[in-house]
């Protein structure tokens, strides 16, 4: 309503953009004008903390969900150094394997698991 130019026709700022998958809204979105990914997105590595550097952590478990012996065995997580000296941790998989189990049977992928906690 309002028959002004400024009234009627006033350009949408970013931050009503919807950038695509990979990409994030600039942190000054809501002060540029526009509607397209060039003018209102960034790539999401470039505003996001990136976990990088492999960390392997070998532990001794019973726990016959990991597929170890009874007696007890090995299981090794794999993970990602994170911000502020937190760990992302992305795999497991059992050392020692309780007979007639597989490897495959013995390694999770923490970032697809049904379970995962975010």
């Amino acid at each position: 309503s309002g028959s002004d130019q400024a009234t009627c026709c006033q350009v949408a700022s970013c931050s009503s953009y919807s950038c695509p998958t990979g990409y994030v809204l600039r942190p000054d979105a809501s002060e540029i004008s526009g509607s397209d990914q060039a003018t209102c997105c960034q790539a999401a590595a470039a505003s996001e903390p990136r976990c990088s550097g492999t960390i392997t952590y070998t532990v001794t478990s019973t726990a016959s969900a990991l597929c170890v012996p009874s007696e007890g065995g090995h299981v090794e997580y794999t993970g990602r150094a994170c911000g502020d000296s937190s760990i992302e941790w992305i795999s497991a998989r059992a050392v020692d394997l309780r007979p007639g189990l597989t490897q495959s049977q013995c390694q999770w992928d923490w970032l697809t698991h049904h379970q995962r906690q975010v």
